[in-house]
């Protein structure tokens, strides 16, 4: 494993950088930003398959959660950039990001000082927290935020009707990934609080609309806020 302590300070926040081997040992990087002052609260960011953590929604998804108290650790896999993640049919795909997420999340939890934890995922990281809800024991009590879930994956929509944990939900009308009836059911949930953002893409963008885009940023983070505080 290889890590890069570039010990960065902004804003009372540390950044560490670094890499970790992932599946077949390749390298998957990191960011992880703490408090100066030491949180035992961890958020962990997910993001999708093109949609990186700097892009708007993850980048001020980050900043909020970090405003509430939370690290924040990002995982940095960038498969849209790898012709051979292409190449592979989807069960091996599945298998590539689950193994990455594990092996980052089993970093981010090694030295055992967060009690309290976040996932967040966007899009094909929604479909990497089903098996970290269902297996990992430390994120029984997690709350989760589901950013453009795969609505129609079978098993992000079966991991969502069985969730326990607190949860927030947020998707486009307009996504491809979207469903009306998946949405209504889990509208029924008491631990899950559903956001839909009308004529929204999988961006989470209205398209030639750019001031509804920024209106629906800013509910998307107020909404996030409101989550983190319950």
């Amino acid at each position: 494993m290889g890590k890069n302590t570039n010990g960065e300070v902004g804003f009372m926040y540390v950044i560490e950088e670094g890499v970790i081997g992932g599946y077949l040992e390749q390298p998957v990087a990191f960011r992880h930003i703490k408090h100066e002052a030491k949180s035992d609260h961890l958020a962990i960011v997910l993001p999708g398959l093109g949609y990186t953590v700097d892009k708007p929604v993850l980048y001020y998804m980050t900043s909020a959660l970090l405003e509430e108290g939370y690290d924040v650790f990002q995982v940095n896999y960038k498969y849209d950039d790898k012709d051979s993640f292409h190449d592979l049919n989807q069960e091996e795909r599945e298998e590539w990001v689950q193994t990455d997420v594990e092996r980052s999340i089993h970093h981010a939890l090694e030295d055992g000082r967060y009690k309290h934890f976040c996932l967040v995922g966007k899009s094909l990281g929604t479909r990497a927290m089903v098996s970290e809800m269902t297996d990992r024991k430390a994120f029984q009590k997690a709350k989760t935020i589901w950013l453009t879930p795969l609505l129609d994956d079978s098993d992000v929509r079966e991991t969502l009707r069985q969730l326990q944990q607190p949860s927030l939900l947020i998707i486009g009308s307009r996504d491809s990934h979207y469903s009306d009836n998946a949405l209504e059911e889990l509208y029924k949930k008491e631990n899950v609080a559903c956001v839909k953002l009308e004529g929204a893409n999988h961006a989470c963008e209205v398209p030639s609309n750019s001031m509804l885009s920024i209106q629906y940023l800013h509910r998307i983070i107020d909404q996030t806020k409101q989550f983190l505080k319950s």
